[in-house]
């Protein structure tokens, strides 16, 4: 698998990447404190968001584009970011909650062909509207991951760094 482009933003922490092209072969230079350590973070992030179920995901967005056995395609995700009353609730009663993807998007960019699109209370898989009641919390990578073609972009998530 090969990233062609990246954007990030964590509107939690206040850091924003704009639209990145990637070169098969890239070198992050610069003095301390510009941000390389955060892209490689923010990539490494995606990629165990595609292969885990255990991942916090607090007012993150993103936009990763990347090519696949001659495919191209474009996941798109966008996290929700929690009032700060939630933020309070939590701390005081030491609990961990998962935030809801309020966007989600994968496509082949080659045929054009949208794979799976979620939004608040609507999702559709290979052009057929799905379950509203599936996890909110998990992304459409780790909620088909018997589905061929979803398989094997886990897969290869999985050695992205």
């Amino acid at each position: 698998m090969e990233i062609q482009s990246l954007s990030f933003d964590d509107h939690k922490e206040h850091w924003h990447l704009e639209e990145t092209h990637l070169d098969p072969f890239n070198l992050l230079v610069g003095i301390s404190g510009v941000g390389k350590t955060l892209i490689t973070e923010a990539i490494r992030l995606i990629g165990r968001v595609a292969t885990e179920n255990d991942y916090q995901l607090e007012g993150l967005e993103w936009k990763i584009g990347f090519v696949h056995e001659e495919q191209k395609y474009e996941w798109t995700l966008k996290s929700a970011l929690r009032k700060a009353d939630d933020r309070l609730h939590l701390l005081k009663n030491h609990h961990s909650m998962q935030t809801q993807m309020s966007y989600e998007k994968i496509v082949n960019a080659t045929t054009q062909e949208i794979i799976a699109e979620r939004s608040n209370d609507s999702f559709f898989f290979k052009k057929e509207k799905i379950n509203a009641n599936l996890n909110k919390h998990q992304n459409f990578i780790t909620l088909f991951p018997e589905d061929a073609s979803i398989n094997t972009l886990c897969k290869h998530f999985q050695i992205v760094i």
